[in-house]
């Protein structure tokens, strides 16, 4: 559906005079975008929504420094490198439970086939009405779900402190007064999305984390070093070369070249795609 509803579009608009209970929610998040080519990332955000803050960055280690919980949407160039599009996934997904991931599919790349964790594929075919209204979606989406585990934290807490409290204490406490306005905001707001939302998009939050999860696990067994022509270890300092190590070590190695690739332990460079014939430095 290319088109949003007028009243839904409200949500993108800027700050209102209605009391805080009737106001629509506060969308401080940024979209981050990362795209080698300048041209790819202007086009990109010329195309986002006016009232959003966005940064865009065509380095992933500049891209990864920017990654926070204050960051919604990371855009991917699907033009990079396979090794620098699965670091900066994998370094998103292990900074924010909550950032979605969009790649940016060119003309010849489908999306489809990509062992890359991400929740949407954009083409560049797409009209920029539709691409700006699924990224808006996308953007929601992750404020819905940060929304609800926010709320049921609050919930909780509020029925914590009632069931403490007798009936008379509990109507002039202070802390329950200011959990159960709480809990009335953020509901306010939850519906307040979901009347942005379609159908599709709630299930993509419910089935979110088995999604991502089931992403990474392609990711981490197709990682064989073997199928590139490198050791199971490096040859150097024996860091396994076979087994995910977190977002500090990776992999255990890098492409740094046209066949040449980096332990990410100790720095010593592979070259050469003959296993019979490495050469240290």
């Amino acid at each position: 559906m290319a088109d949003q509803p007028e009243e839904r579009d409200g949500l993108f608009e800027g700050s209102s005079s209605a009391p805080i209970k009737e106001r629509s929610p506060d969308l401080r998040a940024s979209i981050v975008v990362l795209a080698a080519s300048r041209t790819r990332r202007e086009s990109v955000t010329a195309a986002l929504p006016d009232r959003i803050s966005i940064e865009s960055f065509s380095d992933v280690d500049a891209f990864s420094d920017a990654l926070s919980g204050n960051v919604a949407v990371v855009l991917l160039s699907m033009a990079l490198s396979d090794d620098k599009l699965l670091r900066a996934a994998s370094r998103t997904v292990q900074a924010t439970n909550y950032t979605r991931i969009g790649l940016l599919a060119g003309d010849q790349e489908s999306g489809e086939d990509i062992c890359v964790p991400h929740d949407e594929v954009f083409h560049r075919t797409s009209d920029r009405e539709t691409v700006q209204n699924r990224i808006k979606r996308l953007y929601v989406r992750a404020y819905y779900d940060a929304t609800l585990q926010r709320y049921y934290t609050v919930n909780l807490a509020a029925q914590n402190r009632r069931l403490g409290l007798d009936e008379e204490t509990a109507a002039d406490d202070d802390r329950l007064q200011k959990l159960t306005d709480s809990t009335e905001l953020l509901e306010s707001h939850l519906q307040r999305f979901r009347q942005y939302l379609q159908p599709g998009d709630l299930d993509a939050i419910l089935t979110r984390s088995e999604r991502i999860e089931s992403m990474l696990s392609n990711v981490k067994k197709e990682q064989d070093p073997t199928v590139r022509g490198l050791p199971q270890a490096c040859p150097n300092c024996g860091l396994a070369w076979d087994e995910w190590h977190g977002s500090r070590l990776e992999a255990g190695y890098e492409k740094i070249g046209a066949d040449t690739w980096r332990c990410t332990r100790c720095s010593n460079v592979i070259a050469s795609d003959d296993p019979d014939n490495y050469r240290i430095s």
